[in-house]
Parts: C-alpha cells; sequence; structure tokens
C-alpha cells in the first residue's frame, strides 16, 4: 500500500492531547444578610468543567479552552469541601480544525 507525499504546503498533523471534563459535588457556605434570619448551614454544589488542575490541596475547573491553550473563568475548588469527582469524558483537544 502506498502513502501519498505530504505537500509542503500542508502542515503536519498536530499530536492530539486530552482534557478531562468532570462532575465536582461540593459544599460550599451560605451566607445571611441580616441577623434575624434563618441560618442556612451549607448547600450542595454540582459544577461541571474541564480539568485543568488537580493537587492535594484543590481542583481547578475552567469553562473555556481557547485554541491557544488559554484558559478562562477558572474555579478553584479546596480539596477539604470536595465530596466527589466523576469524569464525565476525555475531550480530544487539538488547534486543527
Amino acid at each position: 500500500m502506498r502513502t501519498r507525499k505530504r505537500l509542503a504546503s500542508e502542515k503536519p498533523p498536530r499530536a492530539s492531547k486530552t482534557i478531562q471534563l468532570v462532575l465536582v459535588k461540593w459544599r460550599d457556605a451560605t451566607h445571611q444578610t441580616h441577623e434575624d434570619e434563618a441560618v442556612l448551614g451549607t448547600m450542595l454544589v454540582w459544577t461541571v468543567g474541564f480539568l485543568v488542575h488537580r493537587n492535594k490541596k484543590e481542583v481547578a475547573l475552567c469553562m473555556e479552552v481557547h485554541e491557544d491553550g488559554a484558559k478562562r473563568d477558572i474555579s478553584t475548588i479546596p480539596r477539604e469541601i470536595i465530596l466527589s469527582i466523576k469524569t464525565l469524558a476525555r475531550v480530544p483537544f487539538t488547534t486543527d480544525q
């Protein structure tokens, strides 16, 4: 089987990497604006995003990843308040169209 030669004007395919899309379940603080309001306690929160950072202290998720690799709208959640992290998908990330 013969393979076609790449033209000089064609870019070689970029290596594909993946980025994880995750669902994080965590417990957040609440606040009250007046002393006479009922104390609310904490509330459960579910956050979905691309996992961009993870260590023993925290995880960071972003809502957008741009073609140059820049990340926007990053939320950092301390590990102490995380109840679970579930990987929803591993998304291929390339700058090829």
